[in-house]
């Protein structure tokens, strides 16, 4: 039968990225895409869908917001031209993501495969990993704003890097739809962010629906939108297309944090 879709999933990030020479970022974020998609060419007929895992940055910069699909991160990859190795961490990922992603689409153009080619642009992803973290010491950074509240730490502490969140869960079934529906997902990028939450919001959920744990309470309600919305200070993503194309809403956030926490409680006492 052979290979049908090829899914080029993203590493996970954290201090193993964070710590690495900048270069060496950007030179494998690039050169990982396109050797798969030069691999995809040799894979046979019988592949029909390349779907990449590229991420929101490769879409905010500061000339629009809200931001959609059809916006591109226009400063990430000169600004990181410019500063080489002396970029930081947060650069050096964000112009590789960037210029991944464009060159997967410069691939389409040149290349014009038999296969179906489609991106998906995560935020900051929450929800429960598939398989367990080995320690505690391996939790993820996207999910370290729900443990530090878990563990007592302060709700007034800002977030990570980006308040801006969606379901792992989601981006994995927005993946799956695309690989199975290559005739709907060919040529399309879909952006996944369903709702902003700081740590404060997360105080208030865990405060209301897990009142065993002993959570600062901070002040209640402080640093975020009623519903979950972005506000003013934070990007907004409109991420309603992929919504519209596979016909199902995004896990509402309060579902995720809780499902997280729920989780993660298994290493409060390792």
């Amino acid at each position: 039968m052979g290979c049908s879709a090829v899914l080029h999933l993203a590493s996970p990030a954290g201090t193993p990225v964070f710590s690495t020479d900048p270069l060496e970022v950007v030179g494998m974020a690039l050169g990982g895409t396109t050797s798969i998609l030069n691999s995809a060419l040799k894979a046979g007929a019988q592949l029909r869908s390349v779907v990449l895992m590229s991420s929101a940055v490769t879409i905010s910069n500061a000339a629009a917001n809200p931001y959609s699909e059809k916006d591109w991160n226009t400063e990430a990859e000169a600004t990181f031209d410019k500063l080489g190795k002396q970029a930081d961490s947060l650069t050096a990922y964000t112009a590789g993501k960037t210029a991944a992603e464009r060159a997967f689409w410069k691939f389409k153009e040149q290349q014009k495969p038999a296969f179906a080619m489609t991106a998906i642009q995560g935020s900051w992803f929450i929800g429960p990993p598939l398989v367990p973290w080995k320690t505690k010491d391996d939790i993820m950074l996207s999910v370290t704003g729900i443990w530090s509240v878990m563990i007592g730490e302060d709700p007034s502490i800002p977030m990570e890097i980006w308040e801006d969140t969606i379901d792992v869960r989601d981006v994995a079934r927005v993946i799956v739809w695309s690989a199975l529906n290559p005739e709907k997902a060919n040529g399309e990028r879909f952006l996944c962010s369903s709702a902003t939450g700081c740590r404060q919001a997360i105080a208030d959920i865990l405060t209301k629906h897990m009142p065993e744990h002993l959570i600062q309470r901070g002040v209640p309600g402080r640093g975020y939108e009623p519903g979950y919305i972005a506000g003013k200070n934070v990007p907004q993503f409109h991420a309603v297309k992929a919504v519209r194309a596979t016909g199902k809403d995004w896990i509402p956030y309060e579902r995720s944090v809780l499902d997280s926490a729920r989780f993660l409680q298994r290493y409060i006492d390792s």
